[in-house]
């Protein structure tokens, strides 16, 4: 929809290439109902689990993943206080794969604040404390804003990010934003982009990282997600300790760390940061992420 489950409002814009419309300057209306979408499939697994709980089946939900990969990392940070409050009971966990929120400050009045294209602002767990100041922050701040609300709001949950250490999709929408009117240089990655990224990148992961109950794993390379790939997802050897498997496996653990299992070491959950990503790949390797990236 357009609006990364956001949104909840239909916007006109202008088909300036003609590209959806087959007219150039022609309108096309997008529907911005990500959020929408949501609470819909939210009042689908209350009705669910209320059904198993009438006939006996179910105490109720004791753990609450909630994850989504790149768009959808953005859905999971947003939604994850609507769900709270849909399971109340449970313990929750919160995975945000290949999201990291590196926008830019233009990006940011369009779509969320300011003219609220998306319809956004209303979607906002505004209950939480330091949620409304969000509508007046800058971008660089917006993302480290609203993730330290919900680890202060709820200590006894956990919240995490996953991304590689030069993400090539997250650098193209960046480089897009950079870009906005100027189309064909969207493609045209730079090196400074793509080291403006990976800084803010970084900025975002240890300002979050202040927050007790927030991890983050930097992975090598520039793959765009991991949990649409099984080969990383389960690769039971890796340069990193722990590896992703087990750091996953960690962060739903109710004492905190891994017991040792897969080889590595205890408290699997911790902040990893890859030992070997201290340069941006060369432009073969640039290639093969993107598609990579976008084959799936």
């Amino acid at each position: 929809t357009g609006d990364v489950l956001w949104g909840s409002k239909d916007v006109k814009y202008t088909d300036y290439t003609g590209a959806v419309t087959g007219t150039p300057g022609g309108q096309v209306t997008y529907h911005h109902r990500g959020f929408d979408n949501f609470l819909y499939v939210r009042s689908w697994l209350q009705q669910r689990f209320k059904k198993h709980r009438e006939n006996g089946d179910d105490e109720g939900i004791k753990k609450l993943l909630v994850t989504g990969s790149s768009a959808g990392a953005y859905g999971a940070a947003l939604d994850f206080p609507h769900l709270r409050q849909a399971f109340p009971e449970a313990k929750a966990y919160m995975l945000a794969d290949a999201g990291d929120g590196v926008i830019t400050d233009s990006f940011l009045q369009q779509a969320v604040q300011g003219l609220d294209r998306w319809g956004a602002s209303q979607n906002i767990a505004h209950w939480i404390p330091g949620m409304d100041a969000l509508p007046y922050t800058a971008a660089d701040r917006f993302f480290p804003m609203y993730y330290s609300a919900l680890a202060a709001y709820y200590p006894h949950d956990r919240f995490s990010q996953y991304t590689t250490h030069w993400d090539i999709v997250q650098t193209l929408v960046l480089n897009i934003m950079l870009n906005q009117n100027n189309i064909p240089a969207w493609t045209k990655i730079t090196p400074s982009v793509y080291g403006a990224w990976a800084q803010g990148m970084e900025n975002h992961i240890y300002l979050n990282a202040v927050n007790p109950n927030f991890r983050f794993y930097v992975a090598e390379g520039c793959n765009h997600t991991i949990l649409r790939f099984s080969d990383d997802f389960y690769k039971t050897h890796s340069s990193q300790s722990p590896n992703f498997l087990s750091w996953f496996k960690a962060l739903t653990k109710d004492g905190g760390g891994d017991d040792g299992e897969d080889g590595n070491a205890p408290n699997a959950w911790q902040n990893t940061f890859c030992a070997n990503c201290s340069l941006p790949p060369l432009a073969p390797d640039v290639s093969a992420c993107l598609a990579r990236s976008f084959s799936r």
